[in-house]
């Protein structure tokens, strides 16, 4: 048996949440996610807006508060007469070092403070879209107001979970990240304790982003136990065993996706990547997460599920032609003993 094998048989099965009759088989992934926003333009926009006015804390607090109060507040307090090009009256360079020091401090506060408060009001709305894309990809009803709310009814303390988990492993590399930064601009440089935290919580951010490719998608769309925690472990381990089954395919979707949210980081075009994901980047990125999760659902969970059904059904068919076989055994010889018991 190989490692996949292995790997797959450690799986907890048991059919999705769609209707029986959904075509598992489809053409193409990519083509179903375009398809299903070109088959609701408007209710696709409608579904993320909804999910923008959940993340507007977080914008406002990077392109507003952040820059306009915080940075601006460090600035007031510093008057700059430097790069005149005569020496007379220039900015003494131990000052210009304390004020990027203290816009670096500004920056490591608001980012240590309150990313995680806006990410974890975001994973609310979270759950509701992703309630509603789901209906949209299997082509089931999807009442856009209604099944936005019973989303964030139904499965909001389990995308508050994940969504927490991965914004304190953002902190943790935007932390470590700005102050490397802030050594490098202030020229003291940084330490090696930085780096070592920058690394790890990459690569930690890394296996968690690819964990919750496949997690977010199932916690909507599967359903193993009526007691939440039971069926949030169950899809845990289920996707745990689908990223280590194919790790390499899934580490690559997951940094093609998270591609344009990491342009956000480059101030030049960070407004421009905003817009986009303001208008449909949130459905797209939900929906291409949903797809791809429910590629490998349906080719290992749902696959091996049928199989096992089918053996089942072959061993009851086998264990009741056995019975019959049995029983006519049984009659025969019941058949047999009685006409000798005639003849004497």
């Amino acid at each position: 048996m190989s490692m996949v094998q292995t790997l797959a048989s450690k799986l907890t099965l048991t059919t999705d949440l769609s209707p029986v009759e959904r075509d598992r088989n489809y053409k193409g992934r990519i083509r179903q996610i375009f398809s299903t926003i070109s088959a609701h333009p408007l209710q696709t926009l409608l579904i993320n807006l909804m999910g923008v006015v959940f993340w507007a804390p977080l914008f406002i607090l990077i392109f507003y508060i952040l820059p306009y109060v915080g940075e601006a507040g460090v600035l007031a307090n510093y008057t700059f007469a430097g790069s005149l090009g005569i020496g007379y009256g220039a900015t003494d360079p131990a000052v210009i070092a304390q004020a990027i020091q203290e816009l670096y401090d500004v920056r490591i506060l608001y980012t240590a403070c309150y990313v995680i408060p806006c990410v974890m009001f975001a994973s609310i709305g979270m759950s509701g879209v992703y309630n509603c894309m789901r209906n949209l990809l299997w082509g089931v009803e999807c009442k856009t107001l209604k099944h936005f709310f019973v989303g964030i009814k139904r499965h909001w303390y389990k995308f508050l979970i994940v969504y927490t988990v991965l914004a304190a492993i953002a902190v943790g590399f935007l932390v470590s990240l700005l102050n490397i930064r802030a050594g490098f601009e202030t020229g003291y440089g940084a330490s090696a304790g930085w780096w070592v935290l920058m690394i790890f919580m990459g690569i930690i951010g890394l296996l968690a982003a690819m964990y919750s490719m496949i997690l977010l998608p199932m916690l909507v769309t599967y359903k193993y136990d009526t007691k939440w925690y039971k069926n949030f472990a169950i899809c845990l381990k289920n996707s745990g065993i689908i990223v280590c089954i194919s790790p390499l395919q899934i580490m690559f979707v997951t940094l093609l996706i998270a591609a344009p949210m990491a342009l956000c980081l480059i101030k030049s075009i960070a407004l421009w990547i905003v817009v986009i994901l303001g208008v449909y980047g949130i459905v797209f990125y939900v929906l291409t997460n949903i797809a791809y999760s429910q590629f490998y659902s349906d080719n290992y969970i749902f696959f091996l599920y049928n199989r096992n059904m089918e053996e089942a059904k072959k061993q009851q068919a086998r264990e009741a032609k056995a019975y019959r076989d049995q029983k006519a055994k049984q009659n025969k010889q019941n058949n047999t003993s009685n006409k000798k018991r005639k003849k004497k």
